[in-house]
């Protein structure tokens, strides 16, 4: 069955091509949301007495943060409890090996944890966290006119 055909019967390729495109774009659309939100950062907190899974955006001050292997630090915190855990704060510092956080060391947003499990005493969040006043930090600096700059 052809898309759309010419007044002597032959096929419109263009008008097929455009259909075809604005349907893909559509299906993509539709996954890229399903899968945003699959994958929205979700924090867990002990709140009155229980652990519940929160959105990122809700978790406040001196709110106690549950850690396990697999998570991402949702805010700058500091060690309360835990056992042998590990962090990965090579997005924050460089570093590649993971480093061992005990109690009354402090946890930066954007972190992993790689090993062990603990809880945490949020002290940053939002656009108090480290890594947030590292961005604004960094976009303070104009961009320096280079050779490569200047082909792009």
């Amino acid at each position: 069955m052809p898309c759309s055909s010419t007044p002597n019967g032959t096929e419109n390729p263009s008008t097929c091509n455009a259909v075809i495109g604005v349907v893909q774009e559509y299906r993509a659309k539709r996954l890229l949301d399903r899968l945003a939100v699959l994958d929205a950062p979700r924090a867990r907190v002990l709140r009155e007495g229980h652990v519940q899974e929160v959105a990122v955006s809700d978790v406040v001050l001196d709110e106690v943060t549950v850690l396990q292997a697999g998570d991402q630090v949702v805010a700058d915190a500091v060690i309360i409890g835990g056992d042998r855990l590990e962090i990965d704060e090579a997005l924050l510092t460089g570093e590649s090996d993971p480093a061992g956080k005990a109690r009354g060391s402090t946890v930066r947003s954007r972190s992993t944890i790689t090993a062990g499990q603990g809880v945490a005493r949020v002290v940053g969040v939002g656009s108090g966290s480290y890594a947030s006043q590292l961005t604004a930090e960094a976009k303070r600096f104009p961009l320096v006119n280079s050779e490569i700059r200047k082909r792009d």
